[in-house]
């Protein structure tokens, strides 16, 4: 029997033999008498005073258990914590791989000094920056999240004004910029590593154009060329690790990224060179370049010591040359009575023109490898226009016009944002 069973019967004896013997006369025990006359009299204790509601007693109690709030609110905290851990990761942007086919995002493009974003159709753009000094070549990291570009000095504010600038890189939305190196003279146009954590550029040094390599958080900047000659256009390998530039009397080199295993792809004289780019594997350059006293031609070479081949070779000068995303295709300018943007298949076999004659610049291909972007600077006398062009002859060009733009080589250029795959 429980100790609170037991109370209970014992008290219920004891009150019925006290009221029998109440009831026929006077109790045998005066003090038993007065004191179960006053436990009739008292009210009883409340459930939450009584000692064994909160003493640790082995007790079995004749009420249903009250779960304890403790575990309870540890099991809905963590269902919470979980929601919010899910919701968060879903609402991160999924980010695409640094090489290869992507989704098209928005494009980038200079105008009036500053830096915009719109949709490929030319709606909703955006005005990334608006600072006093002029702003462009504006180039996106690989993976959409950020955009590198250069910044002139305000317009006039010094002797040969345009030949110098910084290096900043921004988020995608033109915030939290950064320069990487201030006030440099002649940099080129900006290379990405694949992981988005360095740039690749060149700047002269003591009257001669030298490699650098500058971390993206401002944290580092190194010069990785001491060369005797002029060096131009570096460009970054997808694996990061080496970077292709040219050198203009001597030829094309490569070099790994601390400056060491320095050596030549191709030879020269290389003229009118702008820049080369990696095919999506890494295994070979596209460049164009003029031999002798030929044209410019479409050129590639690997890193195993072959001779370069000529991949597109015609009476016209052919330059700018891309891959595609997915290595298939790659497009250049051929001066034919004005710029054209011209495909071909990677091996520079059935080459087409996409457009009309005008003052191209700089073709791109879009990520998906579907269309090519390109800048026609002049557009017939009116004011500079993206397009969006088929390489497959399949819809008409589409287009926008730049607003406001003063010349000066600020809107020669035009950058495509990749996004993950849906």
């Amino acid at each position: 029997m429980t100790r609170e069973r037991f109370t209970d019967e014992v008290f219920d004896q004891l009150m019925s033999t006290w009221l029998d013997e109440r009831a026929h006369g006077p109790a045998a025990d005066p003090v038993l008498d007065a004191a179960l006359s006053r436990t009739r009299r008292a009210r009883p204790l409340p459930g939450w005073l009584l000692p064994e509601r909160w003493l640790p007693m082995p007790l079995t109690s004749r009420f249903a258990s009250v779960p304890r709030l403790v575990p309870v609110l540890l099991v809905l905290g963590l269902l919470l914590a979980f929601a919010v851990a899910i919701a968060l990761v879903g609402s991160q942007r999924r980010l695409p791989p640094p090489f290869g086919l992507a989704a098209p995002g928005v494009v980038a493009f200079a105008a009036d000094g500053d830096l915009w974003t719109a949709n490929p159709d030319g709606s909703n753009r955006v005005r990334l920056t608006t600072d006093p000094r002029i702003d462009g070549f504006p180039v996106f990291s690989r993976d959409g999240t950020r955009i590198a570009f250069k910044r002139l000095p305000v317009e006039n504010a010094r002797p040969d004004w345009e030949d110098w600038g910084d290096v900043v890189v921004a988020d995608v939305d033109g915030r939290n910029p950064i320069v990487l190196d201030p006030d440099v003279h002649s940099p080129s146009p900006m290379s990405w590593s694949g992981d988005g954590r360095f740039l690749v550029y060149s700047r002269t040094v003591d009257g001669l154009d030298q490699v650098f390599v500058a971390a993206t958080d401002g944290s580092i900047r190194r010069q990785v060329t001491t060369d005797g000659q002029d060096i131009w256009g570096p460009t970054l390998s997808p694996d990061g690790r080496t970077i292709a530039f040219v050198k203009s009397n001597v030829g094309i080199f490569v070099i790994q990224t601390d400056g060491t295993g320095e050596r030549q792809i191709a030879p020269g004289p290389i003229e009118q060179f702008e820049f080369a780019e990696w095919s999506p594997d890494g295994a070979t350059l596209l460049y164009s370049a003029r031999s002798g006293g030929d044209s410019p031609d479409v050129w590639s070479v690997g890193l195993d010591g072959e001779q370069p081949e000529r991949l597109v070779a015609t009476p016209d000068e052919e330059y700018g040359a891309t891959w595609s995303p997915d290595g298939h295709w790659i497009a250049y300018l051929s001066w034919t009575g004005g710029h054209r943007v011209t495909v071909a298949r990677a091996d520079g076999s059935n080459p087409r023109p996409i457009s009309e004659p005008g003052a191209w610049r700089y073709p791109q291909w879009s990520p998906d490898a579907r269309h090519v972007l390109a800048v026609d600077w002049r557009s017939g006398g009116s004011q500079p226009i993206v397009a969006i062009l088929d390489p497959f002859g399949n819809v008409p060009m589409t287009s926008f016009a730049i607003p406001d733009v003063s010349g000066l080589g600020r809107a020669d250029f035009a950058s495509w944002q990749r996004l993950a795959l849906p």
